[in-house]
């Protein structure tokens, strides 16, 4: 009976988990990329019904396809990483071809692989260059890649991943190369010439971008990025929504191996030079200060025999997990002007208050606290000065949790706007 309650349990689990995967990407463009090629034998003929076998290198994963009668095969489907691509046929070597990179959303040609005479206990293997340049041959779209290898080694100054699309051909800054600095946005830089604001920006196939403020619905920090995709022209019509480039995010997988990483990036004005005006005048440094903390935890889902043994080989499920905190401090450079009440208005004298222009402020008795207004157009108080028996009740206690004026501008202290004042007087 136990064992019938937990074989219950995990077949449940394992049916919910599929539900909520097939529905979450039922509304969403897919990331995963199509890999295809032609086998051929060394006289030029197809190889029908021949086997390939794709294997990710980092997870061990495989994808097994035939050749059709053509020696073509397809392989969708396929996620983002590097793997290995291998064919076998009777009478023929295996062919193994190492190092395949595959971006998401790629539409990857191998071209024509050509299988050598002999026993399939041979092995012939060729190496693919990591740095050589790929033709689309596939699709008419064009993009570029900004890979993990890229997203790990160029350092980010504000960690701001969409500093990323400048090492793109065809992006660029209106205005210069500034730093995004706004985690939330997509950015100011524009996709072949289109405006900055007909781009969308996605997340393993999901839109976050809130087009009419490009803004981001959803930050997320470089370490948990896998591979980053910015189609600039002539992509497919699956992508929709904006016509001025396609930025399409997609996050970390785990591995077959456990993997822990923790990070602190600091940034601290001890640092940093002082400007010469400020040395000048003999000011400290200016407040600038940066603290990133984050973690991520990834690897294999090992079930235990008695839940099912499922992915016991630790190449079939895995998990990645990812945190991030984010603390600064960057005050202004100069300080802000407030107008605040002197400490006669805040007894309500204002008998001394004047208004940008030098001009005496009047203060009338809108709410007809000293009577004697027929006529609808309300009496200046005498001297310029509200009685106490007028005042709001409560109001000192509300302006006392307003600083005093500690400055003058123009001769005259600052101060609160009128209308506040009266509203508080009436």
């Amino acid at each position: 009976m136990l064992s019938r309650m937990r074989s219950t349990v995990v077949m449940a689990m394992i049916m919910a988990s599929a539900f909520l995967f097939v529905a979450g990407r039922a509304h969403a463009q897919s990331t995963s990329a199509t890999v295809s090629g032609t086998v051929k034998d060394p006289t030029g003929a197809s190889v029908p019904s021949a086997k390939v076998t794709i294997t990710n290198q980092a997870t061990k994963g495989t994808r097994t396809v035939d050749t059709n009668d053509a020696g073509i095969f397809v392989a969708p489907d396929i996620e983002q990483g590097v793997y290995d691509v291998s064919i076998e046929k009777a009478g023929f070597k295996k062919l193994i071809r190492s190092g395949v990179v595959i971006d998401p959303q790629d539409r990857l040609g191998l071209g024509e692989l050509t299988l050598q005479v002999g026993a399939p206990t041979e092995t012939i293997t060729v190496a693919e260059d990591a740095g050589q340049l790929e033709m689309q041959t596939q699709s008419g779209e064009r993009s570029e890649a900004v890979t993990n290898l890229q997203l790990r080694d160029i350092a980010l100054n504000g960690r701001n991943i969409n500093d990323l699309a400048k090492l793109v051909p065809g992006v660029a800054m209106p205005g210069g190369a500034a730093e995004v600095s706004n985690l939330s946005a997509i950015g100011n830089y524009q996709i072949n010439g289109m405006r900055v604001t007909m781009k969308d920006m996605s997340v393993d196939g999901s839109s976050i971008t809130r087009t009419d403020q490009q803004a981001q619905q959803v930050t997320i920090n470089p370490d948990a990025v896998g591979e980053i995709n910015i189609l600039t022209s002539n992509y497919q019509a699956e992508y929709g929504k904006a016509a001025g480039g396609i930025v399409t995010i997609t996050t970390k997988n785990g591995t077959k191996d456990f993997h822990v990483d923790l990070r602190w990036f600091h940034r601290h004005d001890s640092l940093n030079a002082n400007s010469f005006f400020n040395n000048a005048q003999g000011h400290p440094r200016s407040l600038y200060r940066y603290n990133y903390y984050g973690f991520d935890v990834s690897g294999p889902i090992v079930l235990p025999k008695f839940l099912g043994g499922i992915n016991r080989s630790r190449n079939k499920l895995f998990f990645f997990y990812n945190e991030e905190w984010y603390k600064q401090l960057t005050p202004q450079a100069s300080a802000n002007n407030v107008e605040m009440p002197t400490a006669l208005e805040r007894n309500g004298d204002f008998s001394q208050s004047v208004n940008g222009n030098g001009q005496p402020i009047i203060v009338r008795d809108s709410g007809n606290c000293l009577g004697g207004n027929s006529s609808g157009t309300p009496n200046p108080f005498p001297g310029n000065v509200i009685p106490k028996s007028c005042f709001y009740p409560g109001s000192q206690a509300i302006l006392n949790l307003f600083p005093m004026p500690n400055t003058t501008i123009g001769g005259s202290l600052y101060k609160t706007k009128l209308p506040f004042l009266r509203a508080l007087s009436s």
